[in-house]
């Protein structure tokens, strides 16, 4: 027997048995609810729209929709966007430019250190 040097098993990073089974049911059940009919977001937009398709929905369904919709469509994550337009000084105009240079001289107070011990 080899001393500190692993012999065998599994390699890091392989799945096990369970592993495998589990993901394969999940990528069963995930296709049966694809091609079963309608989505759980579909029917809860046919809800919120009403009409004639919205009344042959009973409660019963629109919850079950409402509590699989997690698990079927991912939620939208909010994005920081830095949308700095950068413009030459000939597209500015004169309110513009003695606005930004007011700004640099602190006239609006923007950038002043506070006066008097804190």
């Amino acid at each position: 027997m080899a001393k500190y040097v692993r012999t065998g098993g599994r390699k890091p990073g392989t799945k096990n048995k369970a592993t495998l089974e589990r993901e394969a049911r999940a990528r069963a059940g995930l296709t049966e609810a694809l091609t079963g009919g309608p989505m759980p977001l579909d029917v809860i937009l046919t809800v919120m729209r009403g009409g004639e398709a919205a009344a042959q929905i009973s409660e019963r369904q629109y919850d079950a929709a409402v509590a699989a919709a997690p698990y079927l469509h991912p939620r939208l994550a909010s994005t920081t966007v830095d949308a700095t337009v950068r413009r030459s000084l000939s597209d500015f105009t004169d309110e513009e430019l003695a606005a930004l240079a007011g700004a640099a001289d602190g006239e609006d107070g923007a950038g002043e250190a506070p006066s008097g011990p804190h």
